[in-house]
Formats: structure tokens, C-alpha cells, sequence
């Protein structure tokens, strides 16, 4: 018998009949399976009828000639066997588009593959990385090897497909899980070992052997089913009827340069709000006596520019939404127009380091109703006779604008301020951090430049950036956040911008910085 190329997918268990696999609008003829093959189960063929494809009357008024039989058909056709109680389905050409989406266990494909491969004989890895934006990734190696080699954040990279070489060698040389997986299986004797091929990959789907190598795939996993994703949208629902702002945000969907942005509005025309906050939008919902899903995926976010006259962008405002919700035990996140599923132990930690992230000892004045970053930064640092400011007092260092912190006091704290907006802006606060941090404790040319910066501003200063001998643990980076709800700040973040902070000062205390947090008060109109 010859290796055949196959892909398999699961379907959930409480879909018991084959018929209810496929979907409802496709037409398909059935067929019996020969009584040989000892199989639970059927072949459907999609039938669809040939149809000449749409440029063909442009090429025929072009033509000096009739041009004839020539038509588009897409062949599909899937192979369903029940085993195990369980259905398995194995399409071929087109046949994915017979079943039915809601249908597919979702993570089957990844789970056998993990648990198939060996560890050091991967080849490509796909994975996506949320935070302000997601981004998509595929990393492919020119020789197999492990996953150390892919560059994988373990915590905020959640994982698409894994292509490996298997231990077990009938599945073939190298396989490929996503929500299915691709096989090359060698049927040795005859085709009832679709019987022992759909035991084999039930077997690797449950087991937990993965955990040993790749634990982390469980922390953060994009939700596909639609089952799922709906329930989750009718919590959404609930929050908005109930007008509930606790763990739930709007947002800009993608980063944006604020000091063009005049503010929002929810109508074209309308009054201008200043902030994008979800009581605003819950003002503007308080003239329909009721809504449904569909309704708020057809509002928008118009974005306006300084003066106010034009808008210079339109989000849907479905993408703008950051909703945290639990169900059945674990934590979903609604953000940039996703779910995501947090496991529930993973949440907690991230939580739990947040929370212990020391407050800062100093206290940061208040910051005015519609005082701007760089206003606040300014008056902090001209009215505390203990501190200086060097927000905008950017350091050149090979080509790049570096900026030490943006308040600094005379015992050696750097603080970084930055108001909440969104996940971009504290992302920004973040990073603004990390890369002076480093910078500071990596090189020497870079201590050189900022030592003279800080010197330029207040002599008294400098001394904490010490060119030579230089010490961290002396130093103490603060992250400040202004704010005007009054919550703390592990309960009033987003996940992800907690994930982020939790990242930025693991690596921070592993340089041997002092890390605390700040919440700067912002006073309400």
C-alpha cells in the first residue's frame, strides 16, 4: 500500500450523526464504505455543477474563435469515520469547505502535533504576539531543531501551527498541526487502519505529554469557535445593557500619534469628546431603548483631528473594545476585535506579580483635568525642588532618540509618567523604561552621553549616572501612570498591559534595578 497524503480533523463530541458534520447550504451525495474495510463510516462527495469561469466572456468578445468547454469545478469530498465514539474527518481537495466550522475541536491538530514531535526536530513554527497590535510570525529553520531556536516569548506568544519530524515514523517524516493535522500515513495492509490511525491520534490529543516541552501554550490561546465566541460576545452584551465600566475599556485598536488626535466622537457629527472613555459611549447607547450584538458591530469611532474640523480616521467599535470576562474557569479577553483564552493559573500568577510589585515611596502631585503629559512633567519638575525633569531631554545614541526618564529626583529615581489610554500608551511607558535601563547598564558611551545630559540640566544630578562602577541596585525605576479612576492599578490594567509590565520588570529586577509603581491621580472636571 502506498504512503497517502492525509488531514485529519476532530469533531466535538456531541456531534453524533455524520450529517450534522457538514453544513447545511452544500450539496453532496453520500457513499457506503465497502464492508471490507471493517469502518464506521461514509465518503461525501460535494456536487456542485461545472460553470465557465467569469473572464471567459472577455476573452470570447477578444476571440476571433468560439472558445469551448471551458469550466470551473472544485472537487471536494471527505472521508468520515467513527471511532472511539468520536467522528473523524479526513477531507480531500476542497472537502475543509463541507464541514461544518463550529464542528472542529480547535486545537487538535496543535495537541497531537506537540505531542508527536520530537522536542529538537521542529521545523517551522507559527505564532502570534499580542500587544498593542498582533502580530503574526512564521519562523522556519534550515535544519530541525528545538524550540529554544524560534525566539518564542513563552508569555505573550500564543501558538498557530508547529511543523516537526514525528517519533512515530508511520506518521510520515515531518507533520503539521493547526486545527488539523497533516500526515503522510502508510497504510500497510489495507484502509481499515483508519481505525488505527484515528486511535493513534486520539490517544496523542489526550495525552499531556506536551507539557514537559511546551507547557506555555497553554497560557494564552486564540478562540476559534464560534459556539464560544458568541457566548462570550452575549457577557459583552450584558456589561453594555447594564452599563458596567468594571474590566471593560474602549480603546484604539492600533497605535496612534495622540498629539494629532483632537478627540472623538460615536456619529460623524456630534460633540467631541477628549478622551475615549466607555461612559461616553454609554451617554450615546442611552437613546436606544435596546440593542443587540449586531447593532454594536455596525458602530463606529470617528477620530478628529487637533482644531476638531475633520475626523482622520474611523474604527469599528467592536475592535476598540477591551473586555475581560470569566467562564468555566478560565479568563477570556476581548481586545482588537479577538477573544483570547487566559488559563486560569497563568492569570493568577500575572495578577499576583502585579500586585506585588512595590508602590513607590514617593508621592506624585495630582495631574490636572486637561493637563497634557508633557505640561504635568514640566510643573513637577519646576515645583519640587527634589527633582528635575527630562521628558523630551533625549539622549543621541547611534542614530537613535533616548530618553533617560521622564522625572528624575535627587536620590536616584528615575520615573517614567504616562498617561492611560490604552494599551499603546502604557506599552510605550513600558518600553520607554526598558530601553534606558538597559542602555544604561550595557554601555558605557551611552552612561557618557546621558551623564552629560543630566549635568546640562542640574549638575547636582549626574552623579547617579555613573560612567565607571556603574551600580543598578542604586538606582530605583519607577513606573508612573496617570489615571482618574480610582482603583488600583493590578485590579483597573488591562491583562495584556499587566502581562507587559510583568515582563518589563522581571527583566529589569534580573539587571538588578529597583522597580516600584505609581498611580498619579488625575483630578475629574
Amino acid at each position: 500500500m502506498p504512503r497517502v497524503n492525509l488531514t485529519c480533523f476532530l469533531i466535538k463530541e456531541d456531534y453524533e450523526e455524520f450529517v450534522d458534520v457538514l453544513k447545511n447550504d452544500v450539496h453532496y451525495d453520500v457513499f457506503q464504505l465497502k464492508a471490507e474495510h471493517n469502518l464506521d463510516g461514509v465518503i461525501v462527495v460535494g456536487t456542485n455543477s461545472a460553470q465557465p469561469p467569469q473572464w471567459l466572456e472577455i476573452l470570447q468578445v477578444m476571440s476571433e474563435d468560439t472558445i469551448q468547454d471551458l469550466t470551473n469545478s472544485s472537487t471536494r469530498a471527505v472521508v468520515m469515520v467513527r471511532c472511539e465514539q468520536r467522528i473523524f474527518v479526513y477531507p480531500f481537495g476542497f472537502g475543509r469547505y463541507l464541514i461544518n466550522d463550529e464542528a472542529i475541536v480547535k486545537d487538535f491538530g496543535i495537541k497531537v502535533v506537540l505531542n508527536s514531535v520530537l522536542p529538537h526536530k521542529l521545523r517551522s513554527i507559527d505564532t502570534a504576539t499580542v500587544n498593542e497590535i498582533t502580530i503574526h510570525s512564521r519562523t522556519q529553520t534550515s535544519k530541525t531543531t528545538s524550540v529554544n531556536s524560534f525566539g518564542i516569548d513563552v508569555v505573550k506568544d500564543f501558538l498557530k501551527s508547529v511543523t516537526g519530524e514525528p517519533a512515530n515514523t508511520q506518521l510520515g517524516k515531518v507533520i503539521t498541526g493547526k486545527e488539523s493535522i497533516q500526515l503522510t500515513y502508510e497504510f500497510e495492509e489495507s484502509f481499515d487502519e483508519f481505525n488505527i490511525l484515528c486511535t493513534h491520534l486520539l490517544d496523542r490529543y489526550c495525552s499531556n505529554n506536551y507539557k514537559e516541552n511546551f507547557s506555555w501554550v497553554d497560557n494564552l490561546q486564540l478562540v476559534n469557535d464560534s459556539l464560544l465566541k458568541n457566548l462570550l460576545n452575549q457577557k459583552l452584551l450584558e456589561k453594555l445593557h447594564q452599563r458596567e465600566d468594571n474590566m471593560l475599556h474602549i480603546a484604539p485598536p492600533e497605535i496612534v500619534d495622540w498629539s494629532n488626535i483632537g478627540g472623538f466622537t460615536f456619529t460623524p457629527n456630534s460633540h467631541t469628546d477628549d478622551d475615549l472613555d466607555i461612559n461616553n459611549y454609554f451617554s450615546y447607547i442611552n437613546r436606544f431603548v435596546r440593542f443587540e450584538l449586531d447593532h454594536i458591530k455596525r458602530h463606529y469611532v470617528y477620530v478628529w483631528d487637533v482644531g476638531k474640523e475633520n475626523h482622520i480616521a474611523k474604527w469599528k467599535l467592536y475592535d476598540c473594545f477591551v473586555f475581560e470576562t470569566d467562564y468555566e474557569q478560565n479568563k477570556y479577553i476581548l481586545t482588537m476585535g479577538s477573544w483570547f483564552k487566559v488559563n486560569e493559573e497563568f492569570a493568577s500568577l500575572v495578577e499576583g506579580y502585579i500586585r506585588e510589585i512595590s508602590d513607590a515611596v514617593l508621592t506624585l502631585p495630582e495631574c490636572g483635568a486637561n493637563e497634557k503629559e508633557g505640561e504635568y512633567n514640566l510643573r513637577v519638575g519646576n515645583e519640587n525642588e527634589d527633582m528635575i525633569t527630562l521628558d523630551t531631554k533625549n539622549v543621541n545614541y547611534n542614530g537613535s532618540q533616548i530618553e533617560i526618564c521622564d522625572l528624575m529626583t535627587s536620590s536616584g529615581q528615575l520615573i517614567h509618567v504616562k498617561p492611560w489610554k490604552s494599551s499603546s500608551t502604557l506599552s510605550h511607558l513600558f518600553s520607554q523604561g526598558r530601553v534606558s535601563a538597559e542602555s544604561l547598564f550595557q554601555d558605557k558611551e551611552f552612561r557618557i552621553l546621558s551623564n552629560a545630559k543630566v549635568n546640562e540640566i542640574n549638575e547636582v544630578y549626574a552623579h547617579h549616572i555613573k560612567v565607571d562602577d556603574f551600580d543598578p541596585t542604586e538606582l530605583e525605576v519607577i513606573f508612573a501612570i496617570i489615571d482618574k479612576n480610582d482603583r488600583d492599578l493590578h485590579e483597573r490594567l488591562p491583562f495584556f498591559s499587566k502581562l507587559n509590565m510583568m515582563q518589563t520588570v522581571k527583566h529589569l529586577r534580573n539587571l538588578r534595578y529597583n522597580v516600584s509603581k505609581c498611580k498619579i491621580r488625575r483630578v475629574i472636571d
